[in-house]
């Protein structure tokens, strides 16, 4: 983990004004981005890009970490390569609390070409995107997923199971990170339900008692993602824009404050 330090912060409480979380979505282009772009990323970023021997894996990894510090440090009111952060108990990435008076959350996410960042004001946030593929799903779902989430799979057509298999990996591994444990909890000890493309907490991670609210997101072709965040008191929203190297985030609010331009697009 890069620049961090481990931190111990306060339980966030449910907001009234959390407001939407807003997702930042990076498609890796065949174009590969000027090497100076990546001068803000610590050394530690760039180690870990270096030993990823896929060159594809790399450059999304790169402008993961990029789309990252820019998006934060614009929000935050510093420069990218100021951006300082720390780590939850189990390893989950945070802000550092001195650069963060407005308690801002963020979790990131990436797979085949595709990299998102969600970022939700005074509540945790989780996200998760794959690249959907053949696979033989039941065995993976046998080792990860509880038994109710198993027969829920299994009474669906034939047709429809491999896809509903990508929904609630998605939906599942964005709820253990907006956790902060990820996979050092066994995921088969919470169980989840996805209806009309919401997701609830059906079994919730063991001392785990607060509410969360989420939902799978529509962002490529060829790819399923999901979000969760700490419920508010409000229902979910969720804004979904473009990112590249190149540009600025497309609306300077933070996260519950203001509107975003016109001309961007919320996600389904």
């Amino acid at each position: 983990m890069e620049d961090t330090e481990r931190l111990t912060l306060p339980q966030t409480r449910q907001q009234t004004d959390a407001g939407p979380v807003v997702v930042w979505r990076y498609q890796l282009s065949s174009q590969p981005s000027a090497p100076d772009a990546f001068f803000c990323l610590s050394p530690q970023e760039q180690a870990r890009a270096a030993q990823l021997i896929d060159l594809q894996s790399r450059r999304l990894f790169l402008a993961a970490a990029l789309m990252k510090r820019r998006v934060l440090a614009h929000l935050l009111g510093v420069s990218p390569a100021e951006v300082r952060f720390g780590a939850g108990p189990h390893g989950k990435p945070l802000i550092a609390p001195a650069q963060n008076p407005h308690d801002l959350r963020f979790n990131v996410s990436h797979s085949g070409t595709v990299a998102l960042l969600a970022v939700a004001r005074g509540r945790e946030v989780g996200t998760d995107i794959e690249r959907l593929r053949a696979l033989q799903w039941r065995g993976v779902a046998a080792q990860v997923y509880t038994q109710a989430e198993q027969r829920a799979l299994e009474r669906l057509p034939a047709a429809a199971q491999q896809a509903a298999f990508f929904q609630l990996w998605t939906a599942k591994e964005a709820y253990l990170k907006a956790l902060g444990c990820g996979f050092s909890l066994p995921p088969e000890q919470v169980s989840l339900g996805i209806h009309g493309g919401e997701v609830c907490v059906v079994q919730a991670a063991p001392h785990d008692t607060r509410r969360w609210q989420g939902r799978l997101l529509s962002v490529q072709d060829g790819y399923q993602a999901a979000l969760v965040v700490q419920a508010a008191a409000v229902p979910l929203t969720a804004e979904l824009h473009d990112w590249t190297p190149d540009t600025l985030p497309p609306f300077a609010a933070l996260p519950g404050q203001g509107q975003p331009a016109a001309d961007h697009s919320a996600a389904d």
